[in-house]
């Protein structure tokens, strides 16, 4: 929801040619997660729950150039020649890309203890990223290493959406395809359509897979992504980094609504992105004997920092 909505190395999308593609005029340095969460009986709270302010990430910048994010637990490191960026790497896991004519970025290569793990292609329309092809292989890596999943976020949350990342493990590397067979190599497809610079919709296309073809569209504000040509994601997220203004609601294919944001702003820069999901069902009560309708409440807030001037 942020959830649909905000995750780790999808395209950190960099595009431009004499200097670092990604660079804001204002550089996020630390990043902060909380969340609420309620659950209502019969609109009578039954339970609920807050979390502390906690610091997430930290981003550090060697003047224009972004050369590392911390977290708790991790480090991911981005390596450039001249100013074009070469490879991001966490540990043993690292993405190395590869540039075509104007230095854009045609491909990543994704490598697991230096074993090739995947592969993406990249497609532009107008200098904006149109397609993303993504192949993983096969390997007993994904079974054998329990933090495999978490290492692979961490290195593609630059490379490409996170809905990606989602459906990939979701799908278990192992289903059958339609014609019983089993593959080695797996083929997602993505297709992003542009209003202005902003990310209208997203198809996601799974050839072989009971669910082929899933889709979203999105509404935006008017004020600064600080994320813009980076495509960095947030655990969930989709389109964060391919659009210039802020997500403000998701819809899915049936036009049906999944997601709204809001945001407080310094000037016309983010400070907080505060997604609120709520659901409700009804649920049969054994103590009564009668059936109440239980609601769900939770709000996820990120907060950012940024460098000072």
């Amino acid at each position: 929801m942020f959830v649909i909505m905000m995750a780790l190395i999808s395209c950190f999308g960099f595009l431009s040619c004499n200097k670092p593609e990604y660079n804001p005029d204002r550089k996020i340095s630390r990043i902060y997660e909380s969340y609420k969460n309620s659950l209502w009986y019969n609109d009578v709270l039954a339970t609920s729950g807050e979390s502390s302010k906690d610091l997430t990430m930290i981003w550090n910048w060697e003047k224009n150039k972004l050369t590392r994010i911390d977290q708790p637990d991790w480090s991911i490191n981005f390596i450039y020649e001249k100013n074009q960026l070469t490879k991001v790497q966490y540990g043993d896991m690292e993405s190395v890309f590869t540039y075509g004519k104007g230095k854009v970025r045609e491909k990543a290569e994704v490598f697991y203890a230096g074993k090739l793990m995947s592969l993406i292609n990249y497609t532009y329309t107008n200098d904006q990223v149109s397609k993303i092809v993504f192949t993983m292989y096969d390997s007993d890596e994904i079974y054998r290493d329990k933090t495999f999943t978490d290492k692979y976020k961490a290195v593609s949350r630059f490379l490409l959406p996170e809905c990606m990342n989602r459906q990939l493990f979701a799908h278990k590397m192992q289903q059958k395809s339609k014609n019983g067979s089993k593959s080695n190599s797996y083929t997602f497809e993505y297709h992003f359509t542009y209003t202005g610079n902003n990310v209208s919709q997203l198809k996601m296309v799974y050839p072989g897979y009971d669910e082929e073809e899933e889709s979203y569209t999105f509404k935006y504000d008017t004020k600064n992504n600080p994320f813009y040509h980076s495509l960095f994601q947030f655990d969930g997220n989709m389109v964060i980094g391919n659009s210039e203004n802020n997500i403000i609601s998701i819809y899915d294919g049936d036009g049906d609504l999944e997601e709204s944001l809001s945001y407080k702003y310094d000037g016309d820069w983010p400070t907080q992105a505060i997604s609120k999901y709520e659901a409700s069902y009804p649920d049969y009560d054994y103590e009564t004997g009668q059936y109440i309708t239980v609601r769900e409440v939770s709000e996820y807030v990120i907060s950012y920092e940024y460098l000072k001037d």
